[in-house]
C-alpha cells in the first residue's frame, strides 16, 4: 500500500487546551531491529507526568500487535484505576504495563495513550520495553 505520512520529532511540548480535547499518541510500529522474528515483549516502562489535578482525566494504555488494527487494553500494574496510568503526577513517575498473553510470538508491537476526560497537561519522557527473540522452530 501507498499514502503513508511521515512525521519528524522535533522534541517540542504542545500545550493543550483545558476542555474536551482528545489526547491521543501512538508509537511508531516496533520490530526492535528484528523484523521477521518473533518476540515476546513481557513488558513496558513508562515514565511520564500529567500535573492534573484530581477532576481532570486520566490517560489509557492499548496495545497492537503485528499491525493487526486492534488495540487491546493493557494491564497497568498497581494503577488505582484499571487500564489507566495513575494521574496527578507533577514529577516525573514511572508505571508498569503488561500485555497478558498479547505480547507472546509477536513480530512487531504498538503502544497507544489516549485519554478519558479532559487533560490539563500529559508528558511521556521515556518508554523502556523488556522483550527477548524468540528461537526459529
Amino acid at each position: 500500500g501507498g499514502g503513508g505520512v511521515l512525521y519528524e520529532w522535533d522534541g517540542e511540548s504542545r500545550e493543550i487546551s483545558h476542555g474536551t480535547q482528545q489526547v491521543l499518541y501512538i508509537t511508531p510500529d516496533i520490530d526492535f531491529g528484528e523484523p521477521n522474528v518473533r518476540k515476546k515483549v513481557h513488558k513496558a516502562y513508562v515514565t511520564y507526568r500529567d500535573n492534573n489535578s484530581s477532576n481532570n482525566g486520566v490517560m489509557g494504555v492499548f496495545y497492537q500487535k503485528d499491525q493487526s488494527g486492534t488495540w487491546s487494553a493493557a494491564t497497568v500494574t498497581g494503577a488505582t484505576s484499571a487500564g489507566y496510568l495513575d494521574a496527578g503526577k507533577t514529577n516525573f513517575y514511572r508505571q508498569e504495563i503488561t500485555f497478558g498473553s498479547g505480547g507472546n510470538n509477536i513480530y512487531s508491537f504498538a503502544l497507544k495513550f489516549q485519554n478519558k476526560g479532559a487533560m490539563r497537561s500529559f508528558e511521556i519522557n521515556d518508554i523502556t520495553f523488556v522483550y527477548r527473540m524468540k528461537s526459529a522452530k
